[in-house]
Protein backbone atom coordinates (compact mmCIF):
# COMPACT_ATOMS: atom_id res chain seq x y z
CA UNK A 1 0.00 0.00 0.00
CA UNK A 2 1.22 3.46 -0.36
CA UNK A 3 1.83 5.76 1.92
CA UNK A 4 0.39 9.35 1.64
CA UNK A 5 3.42 10.76 1.13
CA UNK A 6 4.68 7.93 -2.03
CA UNK A 7 3.98 9.70 -5.35
CA UNK A 8 1.59 8.47 -7.67
CA UNK A 9 3.17 7.68 -11.06
CA UNK A 10 1.82 9.80 -14.16
CA UNK A 11 0.63 6.65 -15.71
CA UNK A 12 -1.42 5.50 -12.82
CA UNK A 13 -2.82 9.22 -12.85
CA UNK A 14 -3.81 8.58 -16.58
CA UNK A 15 -5.80 5.57 -15.76
CA UNK A 16 -8.19 7.53 -13.32
CA UNK A 17 -9.56 9.67 -16.07
CA UNK A 18 -11.55 9.02 -19.27
CA UNK A 19 -9.32 11.80 -21.25
CA UNK A 20 -6.37 13.19 -20.50
CA UNK A 21 -4.25 16.55 -22.21
CA UNK A 22 -1.09 16.12 -22.58
CA UNK A 23 2.25 18.26 -24.47
CA UNK A 24 3.74 20.79 -22.93
CA UNK A 25 2.10 23.65 -25.45
CA UNK A 26 -1.38 22.04 -24.89
CA UNK A 27 -0.76 21.99 -21.26
CA UNK A 28 0.28 25.40 -21.16
CA UNK A 29 -2.35 27.59 -23.57
CA UNK A 30 -5.17 25.22 -21.00
CA UNK A 31 -3.00 27.01 -18.01
CA UNK A 32 -2.97 30.47 -19.61
CA UNK A 33 -6.54 30.44 -19.98
CA UNK A 34 -7.31 29.41 -16.64
CA UNK A 35 -5.31 32.61 -15.53
CA UNK A 36 -6.59 34.78 -17.78
CA UNK A 37 -9.84 33.98 -16.74
CA UNK A 38 -8.71 34.16 -12.86
CA UNK A 39 -9.88 30.24 -12.81
CA UNK A 40 -9.55 29.08 -8.59
CA UNK A 41 -8.03 26.41 -8.33
CA UNK A 42 -8.87 23.80 -5.07
CA UNK A 43 -7.39 20.82 -3.04
CA UNK A 44 -9.79 20.27 -0.56
CA UNK A 45 -10.35 21.86 3.07
CA UNK A 46 -7.50 22.16 5.31
CA UNK A 47 -7.67 20.77 9.18
CA UNK A 48 -9.68 23.91 10.26
CA UNK A 49 -12.13 22.69 7.51
CA UNK A 50 -11.76 25.78 5.44
CA UNK A 51 -11.72 25.53 1.77
CA UNK A 52 -8.06 25.30 0.21
CA UNK A 53 -7.86 27.27 -2.75
CA UNK A 54 -5.45 29.42 -5.20
CA UNK A 55 -5.31 31.43 -7.99
CA UNK A 56 -2.69 30.92 -10.81
CA UNK A 57 -0.09 34.03 -10.58
CA UNK A 58 2.87 33.28 -13.19
CA UNK A 59 3.22 30.26 -15.53
CA UNK A 60 7.44 29.75 -15.77
CA UNK A 61 9.26 27.28 -18.08
CA UNK A 62 9.74 25.43 -15.03
CA UNK A 63 7.12 26.08 -12.44
CA UNK A 64 3.67 27.62 -11.77
CA UNK A 65 3.40 30.14 -8.93
CA UNK A 66 0.10 30.32 -7.14
CA UNK A 67 -1.27 32.53 -4.37
CA UNK A 68 -2.87 29.86 -2.19
CA UNK A 69 -5.53 30.64 0.67
CA UNK A 70 -5.81 28.25 3.46
CA UNK A 71 -3.05 26.10 2.94
CA UNK A 72 -1.40 24.16 5.22
CA UNK A 73 2.26 23.76 4.46
CA UNK A 74 3.18 19.80 4.87
CA UNK A 75 5.57 17.58 3.49
CA UNK A 76 3.70 15.86 0.38
CA UNK A 77 5.66 15.61 -2.68
CA UNK A 78 2.85 16.21 -5.14
CA UNK A 79 0.13 18.34 -5.01
CA UNK A 80 -3.71 17.60 -6.40
CA UNK A 81 -5.59 20.47 -7.80
CA UNK A 82 -8.68 21.18 -9.56
CA UNK A 83 -10.73 23.60 -11.52
CA UNK A 84 -13.30 24.80 -13.66
CA UNK A 85 -12.82 26.61 -17.62
CA UNK A 86 -15.92 27.16 -19.11
CA UNK A 87 -18.00 24.79 -17.28
CA UNK A 88 -15.63 21.67 -18.31
CA UNK A 89 -14.04 20.25 -15.04
CA UNK A 90 -9.67 20.17 -14.73
CA UNK A 91 -7.91 18.04 -12.73
CA UNK A 92 -4.25 17.85 -12.47
CA UNK A 93 -0.82 16.83 -10.17
CA UNK A 94 1.91 18.56 -9.86
CA UNK A 95 4.99 18.24 -7.94
CA UNK A 96 5.97 20.90 -5.15
CA UNK A 97 9.33 22.11 -4.69
CA UNK A 98 8.41 23.16 -1.13
CA UNK A 99 8.71 27.09 -1.31
CA UNK A 100 7.26 28.87 0.91
CA UNK A 101 6.46 31.52 -0.98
Amino acid sequence: MLNRLTPIADASLRGLHPRSIEGSEKIRRLLECARENQCVFHRGLNTEVDLESAQLERIDDDELIFMASNFEKDSRAQVFLNFSLEGRPYFFCNDTNGSDQ
